[in-house]
């Protein structure tokens, strides 16, 4: 048991301190009935659950809403496994939803940076527009996070924005790649120039982000000004633009995609990029460079090594170095990670492994992998299960993997002989 699991188990301060803190925002509920404006004290004053919420109350200055794609419902095939556990997971999500795919354009419209889960758009008449304002750890929207602030930051003003506030983006490669620069294909769609309109968007102090940016801007993206959310806490636009967000959590999934989401991407990073270096047909994503390592792999690298595998460090490539890896791999094994989000890059027929721990197994990469026609193989350890609840608590133990069953496995789907 490691002492976050210690300390939810044996004090019970901590085990409810969720609730403590539910408790004590109650008491902050009359805020946003406050008269005034959150631009001098409290929050927002109340919320619009959707667009038609306020153009119905709001006729002068109407939200417009673009639809850029239908949503449609695709149906999953399970995967080779050897897991109990993988196969109880991915039986509840055999279908999945790719969302409709909406721009919004606000007038006078406010942003209000919170944190990396997500930010808060405000209408002109000081209320939070819910479709661009995600919940965090909150069931009911009523219940918004941001309408329990005592003061907001500074106003900063701007004539045009595109903002571009991906949950999670700032510090994830996974979320960076498949959330975030996805949103740039959308905003194509909307016949605008960029050089008109600052750009405020998620991002960090990662590599991988530097080398984005100067590759949508070769593509003509050629915006303004580039600014990060974190470093603009609060602004106000006479045009604020909102492209579709690409990947929103529904039925349990928060993977579903539109196929012109991977072409862009690949269209991005793979034109005009090719490294007769870079070209291996077998390769193993190795973490053994990381603390989330498995204290097995030095073995099973050992072993895959014998079958003409690569090991590979992800780490050690830029983006375009990664898509062209994927690209011209025929087999693909690694452990769960945000390194396989790469299978974005990858040709239809490409077969990948991934391996789970049996307290942390989800299902975005084989979502992945059904719609691009990729042959998808699940394996995990099962008896390492180790029945912490808390699939964040138990996520930080790491991946045990036994070398010969998982031999045994991959001889068994004839992926080595």
């Amino acid at each position: 048991m490691n002492y976050k699991a210690f300390i939810i188990k044996y004090i019970p301060f901590v085990k409810n301190r969720f609730i403590i803190v539910k408790y004590l925002k109650s008491l902050f509920n009359f805020l946003h009935l406050l008269p005034g404006s959150s631009l001098y004290f409290g929050p927002p004053r109340g919320i619009y659950k959707d667009s038609a919420d306020y153009n119905q109350k709001k006729t002068n200055l109407p939200i417009i809403e673009t639809k850029l794609y239908e949503q449609e419902t695709l149906k999953r095939a399970m995967p080779e496994t050897n897991s109990v556990f993988v196969k109880q997971k991915f039986s509840i999500n055999l279908n999945s939803i790719i969302i409709s795919k909406v721009a919004w354009i606000i007038k006078n419209g406010r942003y209000l940076y919170t944190n990396s889960t997500g930010g808060t758009v405000i209408t002109n008449d000081d209320k939070i527009f819910l479709p661009c304002s995600p919940l965090k750890n909150e069931n009911n929207y009523k219940k918004h996070q941001s309408l329990y602030l005592l003061k907001l930051p500074s106003l900063k003003k701007f004539d045009k924005v595109v903002l571009l506030d991906t949950r999670y983006a700032d510090n994830n490669y996974c979320h960076w790649l498949r959330d975030h620069m996805t949103r740039f294909l959308w905003l194509t769609k909307l016949d605008i120039d960029f050089s008109k309109y600052d750009i405020i968007h998620t991002g960090g102090k990662h590599s991988y982000q530097d080398f984005s940016k100067e590759v949508l801007i070769k593509n003509g993206f050629n915006f303004k000004s580039w600014n990060l959310t974190q470093d603009i806490k609060h602004l106000n636009a006479k045009k604020l633009i909102i492209p579709p967000y690409s990947i929103r959590a529904l039925n349990c999934d928060s993977t579903s995609f539109d196929k012109q989401e991977d072409l862009f991407l690949k269209e991005l990073f793979l034109k005009g990029y090719d490294d007769v270096e870079l070209m291996y047909e077998r390769i193993y994503l190795s973490r053994r460079k990381s603390s989330r390592s498995s204290p097995d792999e030095h073995e099973l690298v050992k072993e895959l090594t014998n079958y003409g595998f690569k090991e590979i460090f992800l780490e050690d490539y830029n983006v375009s170095q990664q898509a062209n890896i994927f690209n011209n791999a025929k087999t693909i094994i690694g452990f769960h990670g945000a390194g396989l989000v790469n299978l974005f890059f990858c040709k239809p027929n490409t077969t990948v492994i991934e391996i789970f721990g049996a307290d942390f197994v989800v299902t975005d990469y084989w979502a992945i992998s059904n719609q691009l026609n990729l042959k998808y193989l699940a394996y995990c350890e099962d008896e390492y299960f180790n029945n912490i609840k808390s699939y964040r608590l138990a996520r930080e133990a790491p991946t045990r993997i036994n070398v010969l069953n998982f031999k045994k496995f991959l001889k068994q789907l004839y992926i080595i002989s």
